[in-house]
């Protein structure tokens, strides 16, 4: 069985006297395109770290703040493939 990811690289600025907001930098998609990119995988998340990697972002957990888009993808996946079905939130 192979994996997949999915979502978003998002960014936190803050503007002008505001509480800093999430925005959406790239979608992950073209990850899995033709083949699933293990690598990258590793490289980012540690997920099927096969080169030993040391990790960019790995098990921090879905993020209480995302951005609204982030938020609406994680809740049309978890409806999909129910909650138990995909791993490695971060």
């Amino acid at each position: 069985m192979g994996t997949d990811i999915s979502g978003f690289i998002e960014y936190r600025a803050s503007g002008d006297d505001q509480e800093p907001t999430w925005y959406g930098a790239h979608d992950l998609s073209p990850l899995n395109d033709d083949v699933r990119n293990y690598d990258a995988f590793g490289c980012l998340f540690g997920v099927r770290n096969y080169a030993n990697f040391r990790p960019l972002a790995a098990g921090r957990g879905f993020p209480p703040d995302a951005s609204a888009a982030l938020g609406a993808r994680f809740a049309q996946l978890a409806e999909w493939y129910g909650e138990d079905s995909f791993h490695s939130t971060t």
